[in-house]
């Protein structure tokens, strides 16, 4: 099982946050990062994440994030 870091939680990343909690999901989101706090927090309680943040160095580097999954529009 892999802990993910999921950047970005907009339709992309609920997308990807769908497929790996879903059915055959071994994997689980463990930290989100959003630029505005609002999605972020919706984000975490939606998926049962336990760390979110706008801090996108806090989230890369938390210490149970194995995998970083990068859910950005390509502007950012």
């Amino acid at each position: 099982m892999a802990n993910i870091a999921m950047l970005g939680s907009g339709f992309i990343g609920r997308f990807y946050a769908e497929s790996i909690h879903g059915p055959r999901g071994r994997d689980r989101v463990v930290a989100i990062y959003a630029r505005s706090e609002k999605n972020a927090k919706k984000f975490a309680d939606d998926y049962g994440c336990g760390f979110w943040s706008t801090d996108l160095e806090a989230v890369v580097s938390h210490p149970s994030v194995d995998i970083v999954c990068i859910a950005l529009p390509n502007n950012i």
